[in-house]
């Protein structure tokens, strides 16, 4: 079963989102672990952070590379 282009740009939609929805609560809970263990150093939320902000723009450039190959189909 084909789907057409309109489905496989929800399809890479959807999965950004759950990629990006699953990431976030990773990141979330090991924010939280380390905290309830007395891990709370200054050097943990920055690099929470930078991880989340480059985990985030390489899905978005993953999403706009396969919506921009999607485009360029031309089925």
């Amino acid at each position: 079963m084909a789907l057409s282009k309109k489905g496989k740009a929800l399809l890479n939609f959807l999965v950004f989102i759950g990629f990006t929805a699953v990431y976030g609560a990773v990141i979330a809970l090991v924010n939280n672990r380390l905290r309830a263990y007395g891990i709370d150093k200054a050097y943990v939320m920055p690099l929470l952070i930078a991880s989340t902000i480059y985990v985030y723009w390489k899905a978005w450039q993953w999403l706009c590379r396969k919506l921009d190959l999607l485009e360029q189909n031309k089925d």
